[in-house]
This record gives structure tokens, sequence and C-alpha cells, in this order.
């Protein structure tokens, strides 16, 4: 493109010809860079010459008459000559090569934030354990934070919520059943009536009712965002604390490389530790078995569901846990670390073996910090046999199992990922993925498909990924776009070999089956 406009007049030189610029004249923004490796396919061997010496050549080409060449160009009483031709900044070449290698790279070392590190520091000062092995901690409150009076907010919030209650009686019971036993595991004791006891600060609490769950159908919430008479909660005056939750893509990732599974769930995690005596008084409750009763005022001695600093505290305990006892139980201290989401353990291994080493020792390990580790489940029957039948989590029944059918994962689009499948792969099959496998559009006695009783029995066995195959499949994921039926990389991108895959149904694993 020239550098500089030129007068309209230049065009009527090439009036005749069907040019792929009409405005060649006028200097504006590159839209495409094409580079030489095209020209041969563009260029059909045509040209034009004006009559006038001085002025660019036409090239004929697929898109029409491209101008280029020089011209000599009068400005003022000085005389350049000016290239018609496609430039590029090398700086800006520099910067978009700097630019994708910066969004490539992992960022070894994030800055942390200066409240993260109060936070950890304040646990480290603050946590003990009792005699029992119990982790005693204590919240971190920010700097001159002082609460409010949140009395008649909470005796108001509780009396709307004893309304509700009186009119869902089933609700009611289950409400009760849930405090009888929070007290009854010392969880919370009363302290008195609400009368006889000066709190100022009181939380109030709801429930969140769940009736397909297999273990806690009702939870109850105790609201500690509510503000107080100077217009701050417990939560506003509490560091949130850093975020220790593992990143669950990474987990899963992570659960995929060995053959067998191990889930569990630790038991009211937040309510296996205790805050320290001197902060429970921040946690009292209003509650009564029956309305004839005077309203009475409870202390909660544990970590509180609701409150802002609670995850924080709950997991760097379980780290805490690790780094204490990890010494004794060296395979089930690094699950602790690293295979667990908040409460929910998500880890696999490679032989049935060391699955029970680990479950044996993550339930020892646990035990010792006051936790209990349940609802076990795994894709292998013998690891479950092994286990108390009350412990291990019941299998969900989706439906009658005559209207199931079970499909061979190389047979089926949609069980790749876990069939040895890369994420690039992926791609590749984004139609079939939507619209099902060609299988499905034939005649339903031609389908190559079994009864689920006549498949029921056989085992269910993970096939590993290589870790290292993965990662790299995974890094290349955004520089891969199909090309037919190739796995092509993009211009630009990293050099990488690939497959070619005639058939993602057939596509081989990465162990070559």
């Amino acid at each position: 493109m020239p550098s500089v406009n030129f007068t309209e007049n230049l065009k009527l030189e090439y009036k005749n010809l069907l040019l792929a610029d009409p405005t060649f004249y006028r200097s504006s923004r590159i839209d495409m860079l094409l580079g030489s490796d095209v020209f041969p396919f563009i260029y059909d061997g045509g040209r034009y010459s004006p009559s006038r010496q001085g002025l660019p050549l036409a090239l004929s080409s697929v898109f029409g008459y491209v101008i280029t060449g020089q011209l000599s160009c009068n400005n003022t009483s000085n005389t350049r000559n000016v290239s018609m031709c496609m430039l590029s900044s090398e700086s800006k070449v520099d910067d978009l090569i700097k630019s994708f290698w910066e969004t490539e790279s992992l960022v070894a070392d994030l800055p942390k934030n200066p409240d993260d590190v109060i936070t950890e520091q304040m646990f480290v000062n603050d946590y003990k354990r009792d005699s029992t092995g119990r982790y005693i901690v204590k919240y971190p409150f920010k700097p001159d934070s002082e609460l409010g009076n949140s009395r008649q907010i909470a005796i108001k919030r509780y009396q709307n919520l004893e309304r509700k209650l009186s009119r869902l009686p089933d609700l009611r019971k289950e409400y009760k059943k849930f405090m009888d036993e929070y007290a009854s595991l010392g969880h919370m004791i009363c302290v008195g009536e609400v009368s006889e006891v000066e709190s100022g600060y009181v939380i109030p609490h709801h429930c969140v009712h769940k009736p397909d769950s297999s273990s806690t159908r009702l939870r109850v919430v105790f609201d500690a965002s509510c503000q107080t008479s100077n217009n701050k909660s417990l939560n506003s005056v509490l560091y949130t604390g850093p975020k220790l939750q593992a990143d669950l893509v990474e987990l899963l990732i992570r659960f995929r490389l060995r053959k067998i599974s191990l889930c569990g769930d630790i038991s009211k995690m937040y309510r296996c530790i205790l805050i320290d005596e001197s902060q429970r008084k921040y946690q009292h409750i209003l509650w009564r078995d029956s309305p004839s009763e005077p309203i009475k005022v409870y202390e909660l001695c544990t970590v509180t569901y609701g409150v802002a600093s609670s995850p924080f505290l709950a997991i760097r305990t379980l780290q805490q846990l690790a780094a204490d006892e990890g010494a004794r139980f060296p395979e089930a201290s690094r699950a602790l670390r690293e295979g667990f989401f908040v409460d929910d353990l998500i880890w696999s291994v490679d032989n049935l073996e060391e699955a029970l080493k680990i479950q044996r020792q993550l339930v020892e390990l646990l035990r010792l910090g006051g936790f209990e580790l349940r609802k076990w489940s795994s894709n292998s029957d013998q690891l479950l046999k092994e286990l108390p039948s009350d412990q291990v989590e019941p299998p969900v029944q989706f439906d009658d199992e005559v209207l199931w059918f079970h499909v061979n994962g190389t047979d089926n689009p949609a069980d790749v990922c876990s069939r040895g499948a890369t994420p690039a792969d992926l791609l590749l099959i984004a139609d079939q993925w939507f619209r099902g496998p060609r299988w499905l559009y034939k005649p339903p006695h031609t389908w190559p498909v079994r009864s689920i009783t006549e498949f029921k029995g056989e085992p269910l066995e993970l096939k590993p990924l290589k870790e290292n195959t993965l990662l790299s499949e995974t890094s290349n994921l955004q520089k891969r776009a199909p090309d037919g039926e190739t796995g092509s990389p993009r211009p630009g991108g990293r050099q990488e070999i690939t497959r070619p895959l005639t058939n993602p149904l057939d596509w081989p694993n990465k162990e070559g089956n």
C-alpha cells in the first residue's frame, strides 16, 4: 500500500482493467499479508504496462489486476520515489511473537495478596490441638474491627422461621433433628435463655433442603453476612483467606492417570474443627425445641458453615494435618494434599494393593485429626468389598435396566475422553459429538450395542493416560485446528508432529490399542 495519497487521475491510466483494489491510490491500513509462498498460485502470468513512463505495472491475479512498482511523486518542490508494496513493521511482528509466548507461558509466581499473607500467619500463630488430636483455630479478624448489635434482628428472623416451620411440619421435624444432632455431638451448647444472656451479636439461621441427598437432606446455614446496628457483619470484619481449593480440572486430569479410582467424603468436615473459646461469643444463635418454650441462646463450638473464612480454615487445617502426621503416612499425606476438593476425595492408584493401603492410611491419618472419611466409591468391586458396608456409597440407580444399553468406547464418540483421546482430537469430532455416532442413523438391529444385563459383571477398567502426552497435547490445543480429517498445526504455532486420523471412531489410544 502507498504511504501517501495520490490523485484520483492516476486511476485513469488503468481504467480498462478490472482492479483487485479500485482505490489503490489511497493510503489505508493493511487488511491481510500474503507470503511469497502463495504468489505462484495467485499470479496468472498477465501484465499491463502503462504508456506513460514512471508508472507502476499492473499484474494480473486471481483477485484482479494488482498495481505494483515505483511511482515518481511530486510533493511541493521535492521529488521522491514511492514504492507501492505491502510492508509490516518488524516491531509489530516482534510484539505479536512476544505476546504469543507470554500467553503460552505459565506464571511461576503470582504476587500474593497482603491480606492472604496476614491470614496465613495468623493461622500458623493461633492453631493448636487438644488431647484427642482435634484442631482448635481462631477466626482471622481484621484490626480495629468492632461488631454492632444484631440481637433484635436475630429474634425477628427466628420468629419468622418458626412461623414457616409451623406450616411445614415435616420440615420442622428435620430441622429439629438437625439441631438435636448438633447439640448431641457437642458442636453447640446452651448458654441460657435469651432474657438471661447478654448477647450483643447473634447469628440468624435458615435451612437448605436437599431431599435427594444420601447423607444430609437438610443443612442449617448460619447467616454471618447479616448486618448489625453499625452496618457491619461478622463476615465483613473477617479476612477471607487465600483460595486453597485445588483446581478441579487439574484434579480430574490427575484422577484419570491411574487405573483404580478412590472417592470418598469427610463427614461434617467443618464441624470437626473447634473454634477457640475466646471467639465463641461471636457464634451465638437462637433455638428452642417447641414454641411453648422460652427462646434459648446456643453457642456454636466449631467452624461454622456460612462464615467467610471457614473454607480457608477447613482446608488449611487438612494441609496442616498432612504436614504434622505426613511422616507416618507418606502416601496418604500426598493424597490429602493433592487429591481433595474441599471435603471430597478424588484420587486414583495403579493396583488394588496400593488402593487398599492408601484407603487404610487415609482413614487413620484423618482420624488422628478428628475427621471421619466415609461414602467410599470406586470402580473396583474388590476394594469396596474390603470396606464396611455402612461406609460405602450406594450405587446410583438410573432406571429400569431393560431401557438401557451398553456401547463400547470405540463405537461411541461421546466416550473418547475416557478412552485415550487427547483434547486436540476432540476438535475433530465436534460434529459427531453433537449429532451422535453414525450408526445411530441406521436401523436399530444394526447398532453395536449390548443390553445392560448382558454387560453387567464385566470389570470396568479405566485406561491410563500418559502424563507427558496429556500435558503436551493440552498445551498445544490452542494452536491446532481441524483440516479435513487431519490434525494440522496452525501457521505460526509451535512445531508438533500430528497423525492423520481417517476415522475418529477407530482412533487408537495412547497405549497403541
